[in-house]
């Protein structure tokens, strides 16, 4: 089970925000694990609970996942996540309805973990598509490693992805796991 409450700045035409978004509360678990085949499935909840209108608060969705790993060695893994996203509650605005497939594969070197994803979502409501690629790198410190700090860069590579996305999107995310695997 893991809940996370980001904390953000968000600057639109109507105004500026710094504060808390919506928090997540996200549990789930492995289903199988083999060698090199690993299959998990994961349910989160998203309730209004942002501290700005800009930052979150007008819907609350409810978003259920599966996925699986494949090791291809110790240095390099695919992984994919196929989500399905809807609002359950929408005070203002119209509600969401998504399939997100994310494909990603990570490949470790120089003590860094090295990423390019496909991160897209299938809009039902507008029946769009939207694609983006993300390409960063990920390292782990602390003691335990229990601290996970990844930069990143995304672009959009279609015209919806650009509209309800973002042209590109710089971004730095710090993550602590209380309990590392050990």
């Amino acid at each position: 089970m893991s809940v996370s409450e980001p904390v953000m700045y968000k600057s639109a035409p109507s105004g500026t925000a710094w504060g808390s978004g919506d928090i997540e509360i996200a549990m789930g678990g492995l289903l199988y694990k083999g060698e090199r085949l690993r299959v998990a499935a994961t349910f989160q909840i998203t309730p209004q609970t942002s501290s700005e209108n800009l930052l979150g608060g007008s819907t609350t969705t409810i978003k259920p996942a599966w996925g699986f790993i494949y090791v291809f060695s110790h240095r390099c893994a695919l992984t994919n996540a196929f989500y399905y996203k809807q609002s359950i509650h929408t005070v203002r605005g119209k509600p969401t309805k998504q399939f997100e497939p994310d494909i990603t594969l990570n490949v470790r070197v120089l003590r860094a973990t090295w990423f390019v994803e496909y991160d897209s979502y299938y809009d039902f409501i507008p029946q769009k598509y939207a694609q983006t690629m993300k390409t960063g790198l990920s390292r782990g410190f602390g003691k335990g490693h229990n601290w996970v700090a990844s930069a990143y860069y995304s672009v959009a590579i279609n015209d919806y992805g650009t509209s309800s996305q973002y042209k590109y999107n710089p971004g730095f995310d710090l993550t602590w796991y209380p309990f590392p695997n050990r």
